[in-house]
């Protein structure tokens, strides 16, 4: 379980006036004024955003000023932050090519009116990919601030694939964007910081704040050293990064609904597991589908089911079960699941369902998940003894074939079974096991084919970092706290 103190509130202003304070003033003081045009739309660039704006009211980072801000739409995190503070913004409309037209032009404008050498475009989360038309306008070009180990997960997701892959290590990479080049994300790289991950599933969310103070850090890092925006320093290229660590270029590309179906032959419980946490907050949810001819006497009938409300859990293997007691009720009803169901024959059918009365509790009562076969679990989460592995799902939503109602009605585990499926006959299977009593098995969800699996293997190596010449942001101008909330990563 993912302990609440591990994710604390992020505090840009905070943190960062005291990370900025530690930084040389006479460094400062040689530096004159860097212009930046900031390109971002989401929750993850308002927190580089404000973090800048709250710096400059302070008074802590004056050789930083935002000139301008472009972001995708009125309707985003920027955008609404933008109104707020009373900066200037412009909007990009996905498709629309007199937008960067017009920016050029606004940019051009901007340069006659400031020193051409101190104006920098700096792309954090921006969600559109500039031409290089636009970036050529910049004297000193454009940097990226990009939550991951580059070449890897090149794209508009990769937090998102970072989660689905199951990778133990990230990091946070900062490029030069190139205007000859017309691969999303493949710059040279300024700087690179890989960060380890706890094995619990995480959300996008959840890695969305933890990522945040590293990145911050390494914008600053990037920004407040000359070699950023001096042309005629050339850093190591994404290529030579790769030969060097074995990273892989992969696309993080944009979300689909077709990467929510589950694939009960090729996916493992595990798997399953961190495929709703990635899914989490989004507006698609995990999906399945189960025949319900008998139900309503129409033999091509299926009813569309989604994982939606509490997230599935991975049943232990009997092998991984504490010496300790369960420290709660649900650990206990899976601590008891593990055991009854390694008595489940071999012929049981991958995305067949099983229900389980107690055995343990004197009245005997249904545990309160349907308990869902699952490929083995894959080198993330080793059971060799088993030869499939079990998600415990305690409630769904469901959407009946001919139905007029265009919500999904949302049942639990028990109401699925009591209500629809008590009244199918059991699925009898021939085996020398004997089936614990009390046990209801059902041929259950039927697979879909999910076009992103097998997703590429996890990276689990840090990597060495990627640092310009005489960085002056270091680990010991972090304050203790925002390093307690750091504590599960290795920099």
């Amino acid at each position: 379980m993912i302990r609440v103190h591990y994710f604390c509130t992020f505090r840009p202003g905070v943190y960062f006036r005291f990370l900025l304070m530690r930084i040389s003033p006479a460094i400062c003081a040689a530096r004159s004024t860097i212009n930046l045009i900031y390109f971002g739309s989401d929750a993850y660039s308002l927190a580089h955003l404000r973090s800048l704006q709250e710096s400059a009211v302070c008074g802590d980072f004056p050789a930083l000023y935002v000139k301008h801000v472009v972001t995708a739409n009125d309707r985003t995190p920027v955008a609404h932050y933008c109104k707020e503070v009373h900066y200037t913004y412009s909007t990009w409309p996905r498709h629309n090519a007199s937008s960067a037209n017009d920016l050029v032009v606004r940019i051009q404008d901007m340069i006659s009116s400031c020193k051409p050498v101190n104006l920098l475009g700096l792309v954090i989360s921006f969600g559109r990919r500039l031409p290089p038309k636009l970036i050529s306008a910049f004297p000193n070009g454009c940097i990226n601030v990009h939550p991951s180990l580059l070449p890897r997960w090149r794209g508009p997701c990769p937090l998102f694939h970072t989660l689905l892959a199951g990778d133990r290590v990230t990091g946070i990479t900062v490029i030069r964007l190139s205007s000859e080049e017309h691969v999303l994300d493949s710059g040279p790289v300024l700087y690179q910081r890989s960060l380890r991950l706890l094995p619990e599933p995480l959300t996008t969310w959840q890695l969305t704040q933890h990522l945040i103070p590293h990145s911050i850090e390494a914008m600053y890092e990037v920004l407040r050293n000359p070699q950023s925006i001096s042309l005629d320093y050339a850093p190591p290229t994404q290529t030579e990064i790769a030969n060097r660590t074995g990273l892989t270029n992969c696309h993080a590309s944009h979300l689909t609904p077709e990467m929510s179906y589950i694939d009960w032959e090729q996916q493992s419980a595990g798997d399953i597991v961190r495929l709703w946490h990635a899914f989490e907050g989004t507006a698609i949810s995990l999906r399945t589908q189960m025949s319900i001819s008998r139900t309503i006497g129409r033999e091509d009938s299926c009813a569309q089911l989604y994982l939606s409300g509490h997230a599935p859990l991975v049943v232990p293997s009997v092998v991984d079960q504490p010496v300790t007691d369960p420290q709660t009720k649900v650990d206990s009803q899976l601590h008891e699941a593990a055991y009854l169901l390694a008595a489940m024959p071999e012929s049981f059918p991958h995305g067949g369902l099983v229900y389980l009365r107690s055995q343990w509790n004197p009245s005997h009562h249904l545990l309160p998940f349907a308990f869902v076969s699952c490929k083995p679990e894959s080198e993330l989460s080793p059971q060799p003894e088993s030869q499939r592995s079990w998600l415990a799902i305690s409630s769904v939503k469901v959407r009946w074939p001919g139905s007029s109602r265009p919500d999904l009605r949302l049942l639990t585990a028990l109401d699925l079974f009591n209500g629809y499926l008590k009244e199918l006959p059991s699925l009898r299977l021939s085996s020398p096991h004997r089936v614990p009593q009390g046990c209801h098995l059902f041929n259950g969800f039927s697979s879909s084919t999910n076009p992103f699996w097998p997703p590429p293997k996890p990276w689990t190596v840090l990597t060495e970092p990627v640092l310009l010449p005489g960085s002056i942001v270091h680990k010991s101008c972090v304050p203790s706290h925002i390093v307690d909330c750091r504590r599960c990563s290795d920099v």
